[in-house]
């Protein structure tokens, strides 16, 4: 079974960036080890000048140049490149890991095909600042319309916030298979946490809402000293960080906020290694692996109510779901758990439990692989 999977795949798999590259490269750890399938991988880069091709354990991976233009311009000349590739392939089921311009080119290419959507179209433009970025975003979405919601015949829906907003406008067959998590991170020992340590990982944007955390952080500071906050993740909004700094220096957190930067996935390890706890302050939430990957190392989250994040914690057991822009109930949770090594040894150990029996790369690429299966028998009967 030929597969060709569709998407931002990242130039070096332990340097990922965003939940998205996460997904597809440990999703190809595990697809690996069926030897019926033959796994090629098809992405595009703006640092790649030429197409080439590189086979790493058995799988193909077709680097392409990603046009150095506005999605306007560059998505005819990427869907061409991308649909030679997939020409020369020839594929049983093509697996677009977007469902954005990677899933609309996929879509197109008449093989069979199925998606992974990481997001809902339409709820990310008010979020961009710059004018170009609104309209990339819009043309985007104008393409999940009149493509996605028209071609799609096959979904993979990583968290029943997906389903619940796309399948009353498709006619797909929905596969409900949730984002697989590394075993390194199931490997990982949560007796080596340091005490007060909290980590918030993502992209300094203000969909992420840093602020959120940082004011939930000096409210929970004032009663518990120790307490130490990090942000692992690159500053996409250069004039977010520096309010953030703003707000460091008024209240007097020079000393205990660090920012990392963005991490390798070793230093990303460490990260969690030494965490208590992850803190996740989002206005907007698909399925974050953020919250997979804590749940895996058996270290307790506090994270907003928003998108499908309620679908992954079950609240006061496996972490604490917020409300939504509550500083104060924010602050509450991260106490509880400062104050109490019980409880956070506790809800540490029901999440990996639950981790261990949804995000596992094994079994999350067992359900993939049986979703081609029965793709290849629905497509031919």
């Amino acid at each position: 079974m030929r597969i060709a999977l569709v998407g931002d795949y990242p130039l070096n798999p332990n340097k990922i960036k965003g939940g998205p590259q996460a997904v597809f490269a440990y999703l190809i750890q595990g697809l690996k080890r069926f030897t019926e399938l033959e796994l090629h991988i098809v992405t595009a880069h703006t640092t790649v000048e030429h197409p080439y091709t590189v086979e790493t354990d058995g799988v193909h991976i077709h680097y392409l140049p990603y046009p150095p233009y506005t999605t306007f311009r560059a998505y005819p000349q990427l869907k061409k490149a991308i649909h030679k590739a997939l020409q020369q392939i020839n594929p049983d089921i093509v697996h677009g890991q977007s469902a954005y311009v990677f899933g609309c080119i996929a879509l197109q290419s008449n093989y069979v095909t199925v998606l992974t959507p990481h997001s809902i179209y339409g709820t990310e433009v008010r979020f961009a600042k710059k004018w170009v970025h609104r309209q990339n975003l819009r043309l985007q979405h104008f393409l999940m319309r009149r493509c996605f919601l028209a071609r799609s015949r096959y979904i993979l829906s990583i968290n029943p916030y997906i389903r619940q907003n796309l399948q009353p406008y498709v006619n797909a067959k929905f596969y409900d298979i949730d984002n697989p998590i590394s075993r390194r991170f199931f490997e990982l020992d949560p007796a080596q946490a340091q005490s007060g340590e909290i980590l918030f990982v993502g992209w300094l944007r203000q969909v992420k809402r840093p602020d959120l955390a940082l004011k939930a952080f000096a409210l929970a500071k004032e009663q518990a000293p120790n307490l130490h906050l990090k942000f692992a993740g690159g500053a996409i909004e250069p004039a977010l960080k520096a309010d953030l700094q703003r707000f460091i220096t008024q209240n007097n957190l020079t000393d205990s906020v660090t920012f990392l930067g963005h991490l390798s996935q070793d230093a990303l390890l460490k990260a969690y290694q030494q965490m208590s706890v992850l803190l996740l302050t989002s206005e907007l939430e698909t399925s974050p692996m953020a919250v997979g990957q804590a749940m895996a190392a058996a270290k307790p989250v506090v994270a907003t109510k928003v998108g499908g994040v309620p679908y992954l914690l079950d609240n006061a057991r496996t972490g604490f779901v917020v409300n939504y822009n509550k500083p104060q109930e924010l602050a509450q949770a991260l106490l509880k758990l400062a104050e109490s090594p019980e409880l956070r040894q506790s809800i540490g150990a029901a999440a990996r439990q639950e981790a261990l029996a949804r995000f596992k790369v094994e079994q999350v690429a067992q359900k993939t692989y049986q979703m081609y299966r029965d793709i290849l028998a629905d497509a031919a009967g």
